[in-house]
């Protein structure tokens, strides 16, 4: 399956690195944590700290792993501790979040809006070390860049050059440059055994915090999505959401809906150069919701 998922170089290495660092850091594996994405995940007991994720980056994303800098900025603070770590070689030693309940799964909608604002109100902070962050409208840029070089999908060029735009008006108004998550939706949120929410995996990026908004609405617009509503019930829908993040966070919700349709066209434009599909209907959707 690691074969499969990440390839033979980080088959051969993970055999070099995980004995190496389960000796160092006393850590017996249990399993390998399912819904692998671009990192294989080990959950672990260690001698020193307990239950533990020990995490390893791809060969080609090691040096460069912001996530250990961004827990460290914040040790343990309404995200999960970082307990050791090896940038060099890619290797995160972790605190488990136990029972790790993802918020996706909570039933009721205003619980899970406030779960997450109650992570969200409070939690940006001005880096220490802001140069090792690109900021929000770089990674727009890049991908516009990106796709401004190939043939195809120019519909989503399209979009993206328009988002771009959006996205500098908007960092000309909320200029102040924060410590973002950059990848705050609600399968980075899980329940700890306290009763409590705890973030997981942050990208870390810089910008203000309307920018760590709309990857949780795209979220949202998920449940949305698979109800069975028409256009306009939709749109009354994900806008009732809006509004209710305006008043909770006194952000205009005309902002909001603009970065919604930012997240929506960066989230479509990487979905190409990953080589899927883009859904241009969620960008019509995402432009709609803009445009009310």
């Amino acid at each position: 399956m690691i074969t499969e998922k990440f390839g033979q170089d980080f088959c051969d290495d993970m055999r070099v690195f995980l004995p190496r660092y389960c000796e160092l850091w006393g850590v017996d594996i249990v399993e390998i944590m399912p819904n692998l994405s671009i990192n294989c995940i080990f959950k672990g007991v260690s001698d020193l700290y307990g239950d533990v994720v020990l995490k390893m980056y791809r060969r080609e994303l090691r040096g460069v792993a912001t996530e250990a800098v961004v827990l460290s900025e914040y040790d343990g603070y309404r995200f999960c501790r970082l307990l050791n770590s090896d940038v060099l070689n890619g290797v995160l030693l972790l605190e488990y979040i136990s029972p790790a309940t993802l918020l996706k799964d909570e039933p009721s909608l205003t619980n899970r809006l406030d779960a997450f604002l109650s992570l969200y109100k409070g939690l940006h902070r001005k880096p220490k070390n802001p140069q090792m962050f690109p900021t929000y409208m770089h990674w727009v840029h890049k991908a516009m860049r990106r796709l401004h070089r190939r043939d195809d999908y120019r519909d989503v060029y399209s979009y993206m050059l328009e988002a771009s735009d959006i996205c500098t008006e908007l960092f000309s108004r909320y200029n102040e440059m924060f410590l973002l998550h950059g990848d705050f939706h609600f399968e980075n949120i899980l329940l700890g055994a306290n009763g409590e929410y705890r973030i997981i995996d942050p990208k870390g990026v810089l910008g203000h915090p309307l920018f760590d908004l709309p990857r949780y609405l795209l979220n949202e617009y998920r449940f949305v999505r698979a109800a069975t509503l028409d256009m306009d019930e939709r749109l009354k829908m994900m806008g009732g959401i809006i509004e209710y993040f305006e008043k909770a966070l006194g952000i205009p919700q005309i902002d909001i809906r603009k970065s919604f349709f930012i997240e929506t066209v960066l989230a479509n434009s990487w979905m190409v150069e990953d080589g899927r599909e883009p859904k241009i209907d969620n960008i019509i959707f995402a432009k709609r919701i803009m445009e009310i």
